[in-house]
């Protein structure tokens, strides 16, 4: 059984209601969950909700039948499901409780009758969901709910790094449904969750800081669990206008608003105001100011150019910067590396410079291509970007990089295979790597750390490759 079926068979063919692009709209501004709204009170019915049914990935786990099972990331994003899972996704059963229509709906993105839903859920969480533009009806069959988004829940070891019963450390995080469910958006989607996001958040420093930055933020996974775990005020900046809503929701329902701040903006380019318009003297410009962690999951695919102009699904992952009329501001699409992959990568640590306060760290999940010559691009980078620091001398720099084993990394060949949706697009990704001279691909992590060296003005790197 499909949940992600080629995208060959649904090019085109994918309906939803137009109320997909209005999806939490009133959260372009930042909202206070003390103020009297419609929106507010809407979150707060949805997030009791979701607390009274046990909406946890232990649950969501048990309904799968892998209660305690240890599993490679969100295992229920897979492309296909055994037989053991046809009694939750077969859609000639009826939803048997609130749990299994969340989870068809909100996990799964399965659409239901309203009747059942209604049933179910009730009439104040249904029109909740529907005001929030979580939910919609379909324009094509009468009667029938489509979920606009997903909610994902986050296992609490998943922060606590080991078994945990403690259930308030877990996340709920609204997100887009992966594609092609998100293919009617008008809008760019919001990145979904997967391993690496898991990831990341598992293998980020943990200490108490003051002062943490989350880049490319997405849904504010990184920034969210931050304020959870250790930092004491998160900035979370995405260029992506529906991200930016998402992530102050995801806020909110997590119950961090209060330290969590969301912000439109393109990587350290970004501004807060302070009770006044954009350009009044009360703005603070956020690139002047210096952060004690800097978290990201970049946009690292190296999709080429001309294929990401032609064929539409690329559209997600294009490379460089939007140009869809459509969308009013230039941003970076969801998955954009450049056309060699590390575009967004190269600036986000060329920045670091600039934005890390001494001693502050840097946690990145990403794709690594040649994993071996990265040193020596890391290093160059960062001594084009070092400044130096009151005649001081530049940063010194110790780094860490987590890879894939090589038996476990793409060739040219398997990485072609994996993105290209046919023969004629494999071969156009060959030649693509080829010119770009990427000859394996790996995912990993990469930390930084960075020391303030007195009086020294040549530069210093330590660098370890660890495989995975």
């Amino acid at each position: 059984m499909s949940l992600r079926p080629d995208w060959a068979q649904w090019d085109g063919k994918f309906v939803t209601s137009t109320g997909i692009n209005d999806a939490l709209r009133d959260f372009s501004s930042k909202v206070d969950e003390k103020e009297e709204n419609k929106s507010v009170r809407d979150a707060i019915v949805l997030r009791d909700l979701l607390a009274s049914i046990g909406y946890t990935a232990a649950n969501v786990q048990q309904r799968f039948g892998l209660a305690g099972a240890k599993t490679a990331g969100p295992f229920y994003l897979r492309r296909r499901f055994d037989h053991r899972h046809a009694h939750l996704l077969g859609m000639q059963t009826s939803p048997r409780d609130e749990l299994d229509v969340i989870i068809r709906m909100l996990l799964l993105g399965l659409s239901l009758p309203v009747e059942q839903v209604q049933e179910l859920l009730g009439d104040q969480v249904l029109s909740a969901m529907t005001r929030l533009s979580l939910v919609g009806p379909s324009p094509a069959i009468p009667g029938l709910l489509v979920p606009h988004v997903q909610i994902f829940p986050v296992d609490p070891s998943a922060l606590l790094r080991g078994e945990s019963s403690d259930e308030s450390m877990g996340l709920l995080m609204v997100t887009d449904l992966m594609p092609p469910c998100s293919a009617a958006l008008e809008e760019e989607p919001v990145m979904y969750i997967g391993p690496d996001s898991l990831g990341l958040v598992h293998h980020a420093p943990r200490r108490e800081e003051e002062a943490v930055l989350d880049l490319c933020c997405g849904s504010g996974i990184q920034g969210i669990a931050a304020a959870k775990l250790y930092g004491k005020q998160v900035t979370c900046v995405d260029i992506n206008e529906r991200a930016v809503r998402f992530a102050r929701f995801n806020a909110m329902i997590n119950g961090v608003a209060s330290r969590v701040k969301v912000l439109q903006g393109d990587l350290y380019d970004f501004h807060e105001k302070m009770g006044h318009e954009m350009g009044s003297e009360s703005e603070v410009v956020m690139s002047q100011r210096r952060f004690n962690v800097i978290l990201s999951n970049p946009p690292f695919v190296p999709v080429p150019f001309d294929l990401k102009k032609r064929v539409k699904r690329y559209n997600v992952f294009a490379d460089g910067r939007n140009e869809n009329t459509r969308v009013k501001q230039i941003r970076l699409i969801l998955v954009a590396g450049g056309e060699d992959g590390e575009a967004v990568l190269k600036r986000i640590i060329t920045g670091a410079s600039r934005h890390l306060a001494a001693g502050g760290r840097v946690a990145i999940v990403t794709e690594i291509f040649c994993a071996h010559l990265l040193p020596e691009r890391m290093k160059r980078w960062l001594i084009e970007s070092s400044p130096l620091s009151e005649s001081r001398g530049r940063r010194r720099w110790r780094c860490l990089v987590h890879v894939d084993k090589e038996e476990n990394m793409y060739t040219p060949a398997t990485y072609s295979e994996a993105r290209a949706g046919n023969k004629v697009e494999r071969l156009e990704w060959e030649e693509h790597l080829k010119k770009m001279r990427i000859e394996t691909v790996g995912r990993g992590y990469i930390f930084l750390k960075a020391y303030m060296i007195s009086y020294v003005i040549s530069y210093m790197i330590s660098y370890v490759i660890s495989l995975m």
